[in-house]
């Protein structure tokens, strides 16, 4: 299995992690295309959002529509993937889906209908990574894709083709990483980039260039907790939060906006639950959330004006089996997790003014074999736009 086996992998001392997931109605990617579908002119304040799972093991991407309180799935659903689907992100301008295929060493690339939410694959599509790619992301102004390469430690670069979604390898890619990257994370001043290594136990940081290229920081790699896994930073670019696997807990940093180095903040790192995985941090900056794989938990936090983080008083929130990856609408008014020994993803509504989560109508949802990632975007226009980095 997939996931089981990229766990061992990454943490050889640890007891064996069994994960599972439950499947949904077959489905297929359709013939590739070279751009996104044109959908109807949907004003910016029609709340239209649509939801995508990797599933990791049944090879397929789950897509829900988000209507009336709960999640429907969309037309077509599951859509076919690569082999080993194990991260997605959505480009900034709303056009394109980007996967990782752990088992092909590939990248995968799907335009998002925006009226419908359906997923096609594009010309050319799938493109060539290192060994193991596990997290993808796209930087703020959708001119790169980057793909962080668990098996070869390193990281691959791309330009993005704005009008097709098409990926060009960047000159000197790939770019060395630390050992095992497990997750990618892009500045929202798009100026910087994180990596994850979860065997060395740190975080490499990256300024990159016009060409997309990355250039190591200063002080990089910086220092995190044992087997870090996930790595985000704020939505206005002054901290950045690492999930921490094995030593259960979360480290946090501040971020100089200069040179992108790392400080450990005053009261990091921050307990949580058994073996937290994916995290996020709602538009405004204030709330954060981690899933607990180890724990069937949802942890939340409130982020203070220090970046450190304190628990939520109604904290932890239950989730299904396994929770892995980890995200927020653009709305900032849903928290949805993907379970992988559940297979299943877990949809919460999010109290704005405390951060308590309360399941949403119909959670939790049905998803393909071992759920390992997921991303959301809401329709303005004819594009479908995540949140912001």
């Amino acid at each position: 299995m997939r996931l089981m086996n990229r766990a061992l992998r990454a943490f050889p001392v640890l007891a064996i992690i069994v994960l599972v997931s439950a499947c949904s109605s077959s489905g297929g990617a359709g013939a590739p295309s070279a751009g996104p579908a044109a959908a109807p002119d949907l004003q910016p304040n029609v709340s239209v959002e649509f939801v995508y799972v990797a599933n990791s093991v049944s090879n397929t991407i789950s897509a829900y529509k988000f209507s009336s309180g709960t999640l429907q799935a969309v037309a077509g659903s599951p859509f076919a993937a690569g082999s080993g689907p194990e991260g997605i992100a959505i480009d900034p301008l709303g056009g394109y889906a980007y996967v990782a295929d752990n088992t092909t060493n590939k990248v995968s690339v799907y335009s998002i209908n925006a009226a419908t939410g359906a997923l096609t694959q594009i010309v050319g599509s799938p493109y060539s990574t290192g060994t193991g790619p596990i997290g993808v992301a796209v930087d703020g102004h959708g001119r790169f894709a980057y793909v962080t390469n668990a098996n070869s430690n390193n990281v691959s670069a791309y330009t993005i083709n704005g009008s097709t979604g098409a990926l060009t390898a960047v000159a000197g890619s790939p770019f060395g990483a630390g050992g095992y990257p497990a997750a990618i994370a892009i500045d929202p001043r798009a100026k910087f980039v994180y990596v994850a290594n979860a065997t060395t136990n740190n975080v490499s940081a990256y300024s990159y260039n016009n060409s997309g290229a990355l250039s190591q920081l200063s002080g990089s790699p910086f220092a995190a907790g044992t087997g870090p896994n996930a790595v985000t930073v704020d939505p206005n670019g002054g901290f950045a939060f690492v999930t921490n696997y094995s030593s259960n807990n979360i480290s946090g940093y501040s971020v100089n906006g200069s040179t992108g180095a790392l400080t450990p903040l005053s009261k990091s790192p921050f307990i949580t639950a058994t073996g937290p995985y994916g995290v996020a941090i709602n538009p405004n900056g204030t709330y954060a959330y981690v899933a607990n794989f180890g724990a069937n938990k949802v942890s939340g936090y409130r982020i203070t004006t220090s970046g450190n983080i304190a628990p939520l008083s109604s904290s932890p929130f239950a989730a299904g089996t396994g929770p892995h990856g980890i995200a927020i609408d653009p709305a900032g008014k849903l928290v949805l997790a993907v379970n992988n020994t559940s297979w299943t993803l877990s949809g919460y509504k999010i109290t704005l003014n405390t951060g308590t989560l309360t399941p949403i109508h119909g959670s939790p949802f049905a998803t393909g074999s071992f759920p390992a990632a997921v991303a959301t975007c809401r329709v303005l226009s004819t594009s479908c736009v995540p949140p912001q980095l």
